[in-house]
């Protein structure tokens, strides 16, 4: 008998992530993530494949949270995060296994972290506030808790109680003081200096031996993305640079500014500047070069993001690529002949193989998936992958001779008794723009047409793939509930190439929701006995859930009977205000808010709550920096005020990410209540 998806069945899938070669290929490591229902959280570990001797998998690390792993440059060792009381700190291991030792301790944990090409420790990156920069550079030394414990609990308890009234109450003088789920207070992102011997530190007793650490960055700067060159010289740098018309302050700026810093003198040297968000650097093996994906300085917001070519030691700038597509995640071969990219092209994404001096490309991998990671080393490609109808993840080896070897089946149990329904492309013209979406239908026959739900990305520059990871479990959902789904990529998507994804600009409701309807009423012309044109819903989330508001107050034709809007924009001028991306906002709308306040205020659903058509539910987490619960909150009042069907859900503890890393029982409370709210408006009863 077929199984039907359901939202509980969350906790059995697994992710991939993170494909990790050692540079000869013999190895490869990836993490696999699941939940973990007796803590409500998750627990990830990491897999070797023996990529020389046959592709034979194993278990190789047993933490609860094991993730970013990352071989030594002789591939003798694996670096890797493991979270520690909820922060991430380095472990090392050697490569044939054994027992993982932690490197240092970090206050906040650690973001990110790089092996020295000799192998005599690490750069790291981690946040660190003055304070807690001031106590790594000069270590307060305890009281021996053997030979003075009363002194030593003394201590403890100092230290507990400082910390806890350390923000209370919390001064704010960042402009940006608030990232994720998480207050900055004056913590940076720094990169620090680790010298251990490794090998030494894995052979003697745990304890023993402590890293030599020290910060070599600028506290009053974030250095978030960052590489070594091969000579461990060098360490070049991606971040946020100052604009005069923007106060010097960083923050709010939306150029970057790629730079280097000599590791022993801390000389920090720009090399060039760029637009958009920091994409992370890969440096040639002779150092000569380093290449990011980034937005040109005249177009740093709307522009498609291009590869870059930059000369370490004269700074000088080339754009690689000559297509107006967006590419990202580049890195270089071992021979610095050839750039690797993920390039999002028509609804897949897609891994390039690039000639730097011509800039021609080649498309790797001929198959029904999307890439999210990849890795390259002596010939050998490692990508992380997932599919429409083979499930959201696993991992695939293309060896040099192009030969494709699948080395992982995380979710092979869970899919082997289910019906993956069927994909219909649709494509629409509107405007002179050609647009595409997808219509799947339940997987099982029914005597009446089945109720639609019009689902919605974000972004709004971003692309839907059907083989969307972090929708695979949603939309099989919907589907196994009884509902056919329709998605698209309306103008302002990536890509369909540079001008479609700027069509949006000062027009984030009528065009793109008129391309949504599009799309909608294709879908309802080519299989009118499959689709209850009467009983349509909607729904999504960020810019999606903004597209939600727009359309169900904009609905002329009375097509949708519930909506369901999600972390979304609805008060413009309360989310330009309040939001930790005001700037790139500012793109979109040709000014700020005082310069285009009209703007501003006509691209506000809550400016049409009376128009709104059908029951609404608002979901939104307490904790959304990006998108702040305030202006959810705008549009409940507004609603209210105008006597409409309207209600609010509030999740604590949850940030934007809600729907992909949230508390797995909010995960699946959010699917259940948007599966309740549309039963009940449709008059729908289960009974299993």
């Amino acid at each position: 008998m077929a199984k039907k998806v359901v939202p509980e069945d969350r906790l059995a899938i697994r992710y991939t992530l993170t494909p990790k070669l050692t540079r000869d290929a013999s190895k490869l490591a990836y993490v696999v993530q699941e939940i973990d229902p007796s803590e409500n959280g998750y627990k990830s570990w990491i897999n070797v494949v023996d990529v020389k001797e046959g592709f034979s998998t194993k278990r190789f690390t047993h933490g609860k949270e094991d993730f970013s792993p990352k071989w030594s440059p002789s591939a003798k060792f694996l670096a890797f995060l493991r979270k520690v009381e909820g922060k991430p700190q380095l472990y090392v291991m050697f490569a044939d296994g054994g027992e993982a030792v932690q490197v240092g301790k970090f206050p906040n944990g650690i973001i990110d972290f790089e092996w020295l090409p000799d192998e005599s420790g690490f750069v790291v990156g981690a946040m660190l506030s003055s304070e807690e920069r001031e106590k790594m550079e000069n270590p307060e030394e305890p009281p021996n808790p053997v030979l003075e414990p009363v002194e030593f609990k003394a201590w403890e308890a100092k230290k507990e109680a400082k910390e806890q009234l350390r923000t209370d109450p919390r001064w704010v003088t960042r402009t940006m003081y608030r990232s994720g789920t998480s207050f900055l207070d004056d913590k940076r992102m720094q990169l620090l200096l680790m010298n251990i011997d490794v090998e030494t530190a894995l052979t003697t007793p745990i304890g023993e031996i402590q890293p030599e650490t020290r910060v070599i960055t600028s506290q009053n700067r974030d250095y978030p993305v960052f590489s070594i060159g091969p000579d461990a010289k060098w360490i070049y740098v991606i971040r946020r640079s100052r604009e005069k018309e923007l106060f010097d302050d960083p923050d709010l700026s939306v150029f970057i500014e790629i730079l280097k810093i000599n590791v022993e003198t801390q000389e920090e040297k720009i090399l060039t500047k760029l637009g958009g968000w920091p994409g992370k650097p890969d440096i040639s093996q002779d150092g000569k070069w380093l290449i990011t994906d980034a937005h040109p300085v005249e177009d740093p917001v709307l522009g498609s993001s291009h590869i870059w070519m930059i000369d370490t030691d004269s700074g000088d700038t080339k754009k690689i690529t000559t297509q107006e597509r967006s590419y990202y995640q580049v890195r270089w071969n071992e021979e610095g002949t050839e750039i690797f990219a993920v390039k999002p092209w028509h609804g897949k994404h897609h891994l390039v193989r690039i000639d730097p001096q011509s800039g021609k490309e080649a498309v790797l991998f001929d198959f029904e998936r999307s890439i999210t990671a990849f890795d390259v080393a002596n010939g050998f490609i490692a990508v992380d992958t997932s599919s429409w109808f083979d499930g959201p993840a696993d991992v695939f080896i293309r060896t040099p001779e192009g030969a494709v070897e699948r080395v992982s089946k995380v979710n092979q149990e869970f899919i082997k008794d289910l019906i993956i329904p069927d994909l219909h492309e649709i494509w629409v013209e509107r405007d002179g723009k050609r647009i595409q979406g997808w219509l799947a239908l339940p997987p099982f026959e029914s005597d009446n047409p089945f109720p639609v739900c019009l689902e919605m990305h974000g972004g709004p520059a971003v692309m839907w793939s059907p083989h969307e990871r972090t929708m695979w479990h949603e939309f099989m959902t919907l589907l196994n509930a009884g509902y056919a789904v329709v998605f698209c990529n309306p103008r302002g998507s990536e890509g369909y190439g540079t001008e479609f994804k700027a069509a949006n600009k000062a027009d984030w409701g009528h065009g793109p929701a008129n391309d949504v309807i599009a799309i909608l009423e294709a879908a309802l012309e080519k299989f009118p006995d499959q689709l209850d044109k009467d009983h349509i819903v909607l729904t999504g989330g960020s810019y999606a859930g903004y597209l939600t508001a727009w359309l169900v107050t904009h609905d002329e034709k009375g097509y949708f009977k519930a909506a369901v809007a999600q972390r979304g924009v609805y008060d413009i001028p309360t989310f330009y205000l309040t939001t930790d991306i005001p700037v790139w906002f500012e793109y979109y709308n040709g000014g700020t808010l005082w310069e285009q306040y009209e703007t501003y205020l006509k691209q506000s659903p809550s400016m049409y709550a009376k128009n709104l058509s059908c029951p609404l539910l608002i979901l939104h987490s307490e904790l959304d920096f990006r998108v702040p619960i305030s202006t959810a909150e705008a549009l409940y009042f507004a609603a209210k005020r105008h006597g409409k069907e309207v209600a609010m859900l509030r999740y604590p503890r949850e940030g934007h990410e809600l729907s992909r890393s949230g508390e797995p029982r909010h995960i699946i409370d959010r699917l259940r209540q948007i599966l309740s709210w549309f039963d009940k408006y449709l008059g729908i009863e289960r009974t299993e």
